[in-house]
């Protein structure tokens, strides 16, 4: 083998595998959400998302653009990098 992964590599059950990163931030975004109180619903609908969408999010299942990022993280009362630091801690 050459060292290189295959897609096959990549996928599970034809879902792309998510990454330590995505899982990381996924529960800190829920932690935070529940301590200000919002149910996944009504903070998808805060975001202008779709609850199955914020539902990925939290699992880890898909990566966050750095704007998805912002909107949450003013939702959360937070700066982009202090949400970032505290998926870092």
């Amino acid at each position: 083998m050459d060292g290189l992964s295959s897609s096959a590599d990549h996928t599970a059950m034809g879902r792309t595998l998510i990454g330590e990163n995505e899982r990381r931030f996924g529960t800190v975004v829920r932690k935070l959400r529940l301590a200000k109180g919002f149910t996944q619903e009504a903070f998808a609908d805060h975001l202008g998302i779709d609850r199955s969408y914020q539902g990925r999010i939290e699992r880890g299942e898909t990566s966050v653009t750095l704007h998805k990022i912002g909107l949450i993280a003013t939702a959360l009362g937070l700066a982009k990098w202090e949400l970032l630091k505290k998926v870092g801690e």
